[in-house]
Parts: structure tokens; sequence; C-alpha cells
């Protein structure tokens, strides 16, 4: 699973480095309290996030995801300047055949597909 924080670089723009930080560290939390014991999170770099979800299918994968967009929204997590949290997730198996890398390049295209798209109905509204 691939997870990105929307609107870090305006954030640390319009509110500053440590609003920014403060953001990565509310997104890891919530990335904490909704993975099991036995996933892998780590910090991949800027605004992304990485969870290796151990032992989990697609359905599953999913419901995590979903799980993870309806947590953050019933928390209404917000910035120190009162910008709402949000984040863009993507997701991919694994098998024999398809490799870790491989995977994340497709989890990562899901992400930005669901952001294009979160963007786009912004536009039109």
């Amino acid at each position: 699973m691939i997870v990105d924080v929307d609107g870090l670089k305006a954030v640390n723009v319009n509110e500053g480095h440590a609003a920014g930080d403060e953001l990565l560290r509310t997104c890891a939390q919530l990335l904490a309290d909704n993975t099991r014991a036995i996933d892998v999170v780590g910090r991949i770099g800027g605004d992304e996030f990485a969870a290796l979800l151990r032992y989990t299918d697609e359905p599953a994968a999913a419901a995590c995801c979903e799980r993870l967009a309806q947590r953050l929204d019933a928390r209404e997590m917000r910035t120190p300047g009162d910008r709402r949290l949000t984040i863009s997730v993507g997701f991919a198996p694994t098998t024999a055949a398809i490799t870790i890398a491989a995977a994340l390049g497709r989890a990562d295209q899901r992400m930005y597909g669901q952001k294009q798209a979160r963007r786009g109905s912004r536009a039109a509204q």
C-alpha cells in the first residue's frame, strides 16, 4: 500500500515546516493505529508512506484502505492552520510472479489515480 499526504507542500509553504512535520507525524500515527503488528509501515520519502500488509489479499487490502479513509474522515484531523488532512491511497498484491517492486509501482499508479480523481472533482465544483 502507498499513502500520499495530500497538500504537504502547501502546508509547508503557508504554515511552515513545523506544521508540515506535524502533518507527517499525524499520518504516521494514523497508519500505525490502523495496521497490524505483523505489517511493516514506513515513510519512503517526502509526503509518501508505504505499508507492507503481510498475508493480505486484495479484498482485505481494499478494506484496509477504506478503513483508513473512514477513520480519517471520522477524526477530522486538521493541521495547526486548520487545514483538513486528506490522503490518497493505492494498493497492489504481490505473488510469486509479481515482485514487491512491481506491486509498489502499481500501488503508486492507483494512488495517483485517486489523487487526480479528487483534484478533478474539486475543479468541477
